[in-house]
């Protein structure tokens, strides 16, 4: 897609390692859904000693590299046609900063829920728009300025609260039972503590949001 291909090398380029903390001790078949360049699918596999990591996303330059790091790597718009059947019984599906850029995220959600073993989950980031950088902006100045990344990156269609995301995650009956924060500076962590946690939901950047088929 042409927004895309507009966007930086970085903006795909990235290691994940705040989300390790959610990823059950035995995920074994992993799939990440917007993968990028698979480099944080491939340190994850790595660390767990995975049989299966397979990465899907819509920048064919990113894929060209995941597939030198990943078992699989596809070009796939996840909206637009089913997983191929060889994605099935999966552990652990990643979704990092990638339903907010969907039209109907919550499809998806189902989609992969379907295809989740008994146990699995998916965990999935997901940007906060009430985060101050936002709201205050909105509130004091009537600014909503996009940009080319961020919590205001222009290709985002969807936008998310700490309720909203929740349930979001917890659309297709999956069980919501770890919600994380993410912040940006070590201030707005620093911040949250001291006003014991009452205005966390305003320093949060994102949340990372596991769901698990019980």
């Amino acid at each position: 897609m042409k927004e895309y291909d507009e966007k930086t090398t970085g903006y795909f380029e990235f290691d994940r390692q705040d989300v390790l903390p959610y990823l059950p001790l035995t995920a074994d078949r992993i799939c990440e859904i917007g993968c990028g360049t698979g480099k944080t699918l491939a340190g994850i596999k790595r660390k767990y000693q995975a049989s299966l990591a397979i990465g899907f996303d819509i920048h064919e330059q990113s894929i060209a590299t995941a597939r030198t790091r990943l078992d699989r790597a596809e070009v796939i718009d996840i909206e637009a046609i089913d997983l191929p059947e060889y994605v099935h019984d999966v552990d652990v599906f990643l979704c990092l900063d990638v339903l907010e850029h969907l039209r109907d995220p919550w499809s998806v959600i189902k989609a992969l829920h379907a295809r989740l073993r008994r146990g699995g989950c998916i965990v999935a980031s997901i940007p906060n728009v009430r985060h101050y950088s936002v709201s205050f902006g909105l509130l004091f100045a009537g600014q909503w300025d996009l940009k080319d990344a961020g919590l205001l990156d222009r290709t985002h269609l969807r936008f998310f609260v700490r309720k909203t995301a929740i349930e979001l995650m917890s659309s297709s009956g999956l069980t919501v039972d770890a919600v994380g924060v993410n912040y940006r500076r070590r201030r707005d962590r620093v911040m949250t503590m001291i006003t014991a946690g009452v205005f966390q939901d305003v320093f949060a950047l994102q949340y990372v949001i596991r769901a698990t088929r019980v």
